[in-house]
């Protein structure tokens, strides 16, 4: 047992001489003084033999078994204390602490309130049934008990910092900044407030005054992990990669058992691509904190980007069992990839929604009667630079007629000053780098901008930033093409389709009402460069005889049903190879054990490396058939897949993201490409593979497409879209009359 001094009682028991019981307690709370727990706790226990029924002894031993972590012990011996004596406003304090501590809050709230009632006056009682409150995210009762607690004690640094800690959860930036700054004016040398007034400035993305003040934290308390862990935390948005590694380590060093920076981490490893990393942080993060929020998630997605199946199945019904109990256990897009159930991707959204974005007043929109004046539509995105979006809305920016629209982009991603961040400078009106402005700012900025239209092109996929859209940054805003999916907001008022990717008798599974473009949704560029490079099926490891399906589709969206397709395919056409991406050493390594598992030479499957993409495009037509997923898609792969002249067989199911290709095929006049089943997905697979005139034949019908097909018609989907908007400005007229 250490020897180190521990909390002693707020109220110590009256002694009295000539009293053995009372002798005894004495000598036991002078050793308790002094830090002895194991001696103050012999006297206890001799007190207790002699009076079962001591009021100090047993309170004090309460206290004991509490510093000890025997939490049900301590529960035990201090309602024991409080039937001898039930006016003791330290037991009862005492008590709630200790069911504080084992987070069983509700018991927690009661007891500190009955605490109160004996001392209405007792500040760490109030302040302590806020930190209960704030641990169940009631943060207005919270905010009341810290506010009550100032109220007798306005010098109280724990209830400052903790009420600016509701106030950030509320968004209430500036009411939390002062908060903190009244702290640290009060007592320099104390490290929290620093430590979270650099947490609401990580959050305003000015991490550099945010890390200023965690340096400050640390320069006072080197051995704070929560400072160390936030630190790393800004480090990694800065990509400050190294950094923020070594961060990470130093907080889990002083503390092991920090799950957040196991967490965290993580994430950073994620980010890397070292997904093998990730899973290990996550497995020890969750082993730590079972119920740790969207975590699961998380774990589930690197082992899906390493094709790790190993108890798969298992895992996601559970995790659709916490999401229809609308636990926060996954991150909407990650629910994309192996679950073709609306309602479970409009639930995932719906819980992610409710506890990411606080409902906000509905603001004041100063945008004048249209009349004759341009329609201004503000496009929001992280990826205008090298990246799918700009890919395939590129040339759409370059078309909008300017006569009719102002077109505004809002950039809050990285600028790579690479050819396709040129081309979007090039194409706006106006372009705004937002990457350091948070997202009231942001929206606020659009509203004096008189944005009528903001499109959000990233929705819930990677660095997105909804909660732009969730200050309201126009008066009409639209999830459109970044997210195959809805969004399960109340501030998102549409989601652009077409009708083979949200059937009509689907509108009803999307939060968004539904604006339907003709042929497809998904807008495409005609200038992508296909290389003049004269590649060879030899440089590229293929044989140069075999039938060759291919799937450039992310690792992540092969799922064990797919592969048991494809395996099948190979199995029933002879010599045939399979052309995948390889993203990584550890999903090669498990797709070869998963084929030979099936029977099929892992040598039939050839990895591709990384082109750049006009090569990449080239490369197409060294294979013969595309090889869909489901129920996520090939979605700009797709269409890069058609632009070089290579078919897609696809199987759409029911939601948005496993329809995608078939809207593609649809478009460019193929729909024998689209199968109704996977079995029959099978079997023309196999067909195609057996049969290459037919392959031919369909080639030569989509090199003749390409040239006609609207899906490549960059000019008419631009003033289809155009119409689009025309159309729901005149729709919400009222709106832009005030």
């Amino acid at each position: 047992m250490s020897k180190k001094r521990k909390q002693i009682p707020s109220v110590a028991p009256k002694f009295k001489q000539g009293n053995l019981a009372r002798d005894l307690l004495a000598q036991g709370f002078g050793l308790h003084q002094k830090g002895d727990l194991v001696g103050a706790g012999e006297f206890y226990s001799k007190i207790l033999k002699l009076e079962p029924l001591n009021f100090d002894a047993l309170h004090l031993s309460g206290l004991i078994a509490a510093t000890d972590k025997r939490l049900d012990v301590a529960e035990q011996l201090i309602t024991r204390a409080i039937s001898v004596n039930p006016h003791d406003v330290s037991a009862h304090f005492n008590l709630a602490n200790v069911y504080l501590n084992s987070a069983q809050y509700e018991n927690a709230i009661e007891i500190y309130s009955r605490a109160l009632k004996i001392n209405p006056n007792y500040v760490e009682a109030f302040y302590s049934r806020g930190l209960t409150h704030q641990k169940f995210s009631y943060l207005n009762d919270a905010k009341n008990d810290y506010e009550r607690a100032l109220s007798i004690n306005p010098k109280h640094i724990g209830a400052l910092t903790n009420l600016g800690n509701v106030f950030q959860m509320q968004k209430k930036f500036e009411d939390a900044i002062g908060c903190y700054e009244s702290a640290i004016a009060l007592n320099l040398s104390i490290p929290e407030p620093f430590n979270n007034r650099g947490n609401l400035l990580h959050v305003q993305r000015r991490y550099q005054a945010a890390l200023e003040d965690f340096e400050k934290a640390l320069a006072l308390n080197p051995n704070y992990p929560e400072a160390i862990n936030n630190r790393a935390n800004t480090l990694f948005e800065l990509k400050l990669y190294d950094d923020a590694i070594n961060s990470y380590n130093s907080a889990i060093a002083i503390k092991p058992d920090y799950a957040e920076a196991f967490h965290n981490r993580g994430n950073l490893f994620r980010e890397l691509k070292k997904y093998d990393l990730a899973k290990q942080d996550y497995q020890v993060a969750l082993a730590l904190k079972p119920n740790y929020e969207y975590l699961r998630g998380l774990h589930f997605a690197c082992k899906m980007n390493i094709c790790d199946w190993s108890n798969l199945s298992e895992e996601w019904s559970e995790i659709e069992c916490l999401i229809n109990n609308s636990e926060r256990v996954i991150s909407p897009f990650l629910t994309i990839p192996v679950s073709d159930s609306m309602a479970i991707q409009r639930k995932a959204a719906e819980i992610w929604v409710a506890e990411k974005f606080q409902p906000q007043p509905q603001p004041i929109f100063s945008n004048k009667p249209l009349g004759q004046r341009k329609i201004r539509i503000g496009y929001f995105s992280g990826d205008f630079h090298d990246h799918a979006t700009m890919y395939l809305m590129a040339e759409i920016f370059e078309l909008h007629d300017k006569n009719k629209f102002e077109i505004i982009g809002f950039s809050f991603g990285i600028d790579r000053h690479d050819e396709m961040r040129k081309r979007a400078l090039n194409s706006f009106d106006k372009f705004y780098d937002v990457r350091n402005s948070d997202d009231r700012s942001v929206a606020q900025f659009a509203r004096e901008l008189e944005i009528d239209i903001a499109i959000d092109l990233k929705g819930y996929t990677l660095d997105s930033r909804t909660g732009i859209f969730s200050h309201r940054a126009a008066p009409i805003q639209i999830n459109y093409l970044g997210y195959p999916g809805t969004m399960g907001a109340d501030f998102i008022d549409y989601i652009i389709a077409d009708e083979v990717v949200i059937p009509k008798e689907m509108r009803s599974q999307y939060s968004e009402k539904v604006l339907y473009l003709p042929h497809s949704y998904q807008p495409n560029d005609r200038k992508r460069k296909i290389s003049d490079r004269n590649l060879s099926r030899h440089e590229l490891g293929l044989p140069d005889e075999a039938f060759v399906f291919c799937s450039f589709n992310a690792n992540y969206k092969i799922t064990p049903s797919v592969f048991d397709v494809w395996m099948r395919i190979l199995h029933a056409v002879e010599g045939s190879v399979l052309w995948l991406l390889g993203e990584n050493v550890s999903s090669i390594a498990n797709l070869q054990k998963e084929a030979k598992m099936r029977g099929i030479d892992p040598n039939r499957i050839i990895f591709a490396q990384p082109f750049e993409l006009p090569d990449h495009l080239a490369r197409h037509q060294m294979a013969d058939l595309f090889l869909d997923t489901w129920p996520c898609n090939a979605h700009t792969t797709a269409s890069d897949s058609l632009w070089a002249g290579l078919p897609v067989l696809t199987m759409p199911g029911q939601s948005f993201a496993s329809r995608v290709a078939a809207s593609l095929v649809t478009a460019v006049d193929l729909p024998e490409l689209i199968a109704s089943s996977p079995q029959e997905y099978e079997s023309m697979a196999i067909m195609f593979g057996q049969n290459a005139d037919r392959v031919g034949e369909i080639k030569q019908r989509l090199h003749e497409s390409t040239s006609n097909s609207l899906l490549f018609d960059a000019q008419s989907f631009t003033r289809n879209l155009e119409n689009l908007y025309i159309e729901i400005v005149s729709m919400n007229e009222t709106l832009f009359t005030q």
